[in-house]
């Protein structure tokens, strides 16, 4: 058993160094005898997903993929922000608000609650962050509240685009981001 768990984290290793090279194929191809036959290694199903991302695959597949390590997945900040990043963005809002709510009564840190671990690519562009549409509905000092044209609110710590202070009913677009803590908008810019 020890010699199947030394394999794995050096398979995921290997992989992982090939994504960051750009190799997210290799990537596939180094983590796929993990994925086929250990769903207890939730950082290879992670880094396997985000391979799967670069090359293209739809947000449905790669939440299903990952959706088979999620009994273990559920303790891990990394796995709840792209699996809950992947669930949103294909539009399944309540298991995704489900599995950020269920989040809050892990032990993490705030950097590990925080730390973005998913920026969806625009499907029809990768080399672009995915835009959506929305309109502010609420304004406080330090954040304000976004109502995407799909989906639930969205929380943005941009209270400024530029000089322009926001506005409720302003319409704008932003660009999404998750982490362990849920949605949030960045890179506001006016409609």
């Amino acid at each position: 058993m020890e010699a199947d768990s030394a394999s794995a984290i050096a398979r995921y290793l290997l992989a992982r160094t090939y994504r960051h090279q750009g190799q997210p194929k290799k990537t596939l191809q180094v983590l796929e005898p993990t994925i086929k036959t250990d769903f207890k290694q939730v950082r290879s199903y992670v880094e396997y997903v985000r391979a799967m991302l670069e090359t293209g695959e739809p947000f449905s597949k790669c939440a299903a993929t990952l959706a088979q390590c999620k009994l273990d997945g559920e303790s891990d900040p990394a796995f709840i922000g792209l699996y809950g990043g992947l669930l949103y963005a294909n539009g399944d809002y309540v298991d995704a608000a489900n599995l950020w709510s269920r989040a809050k009564e892990q032990n993490f840190s705030y950097e590990e609650r925080t730390k973005r671990q998913f920026d969806p690519r625009d499907p029809a562009d990768q080399s672009k962050r995915l835009r959506v549409s929305g309109e502010v509905v609420h304004i406080k000092p330090g954040y304000v509240l976004i109502q995407p044209d799909n989906g639930p609110v969205v929380i943005s710590t941009i209270t400024m685009v530029g000089a322009t202070p926001l506005q409720k009913h302003q319409k704008l677009t932003f660009a999404l981001s998750f982490s362990a803590k849920g949605p949030l908008a960045e890179s506001l810019q006016l409609a």
